[in-house]
């Protein structure tokens, strides 16, 4: 998991370091594998940090007319990643009761 950390950090300092929508006809090959990575990579928060990263950095690079299609895949990522996180959470709070 560390491996992939670090290649995510390199592909977003890649994309960041671009024309914008250089990489746009990779852009569904890429937001596939940004979301199997965090499916992969549940219990790993570094993972997560870097795989939203790289969103953030797609939705820096890409123009308005091709940004439309990335949002669909942030919000349902963003709202799986937080339901984990409420859910861990939750059991956590009743341990301690």
């Amino acid at each position: 998991m560390e491996m992939r950390t670090t290649l995510l950090k390199r592909l977003a300092f890649t994309l960041f370091c671009t024309d914008g929508d250089q990489y746009q006809r990779y852009l569904p090959e890429i937001q596939e594998k940004l979301s199997e990575s965090l499916r992969l990579a549940q219990m790993w928060p570094s993972v997560q940090a870097q795989v939203f990263l790289c969103f953030r950095v797609l939705l820096l690079r890409t123009s308005q007319q091709h940004v439309t299609s990335l949002w669909p895949s942030v919000i349902a990522e963003t709202v799986q990643v937080l339901s984990q996180l409420e859910h861990e959470l939750r059991r956590d709070t009743e341990e301690f009761r």
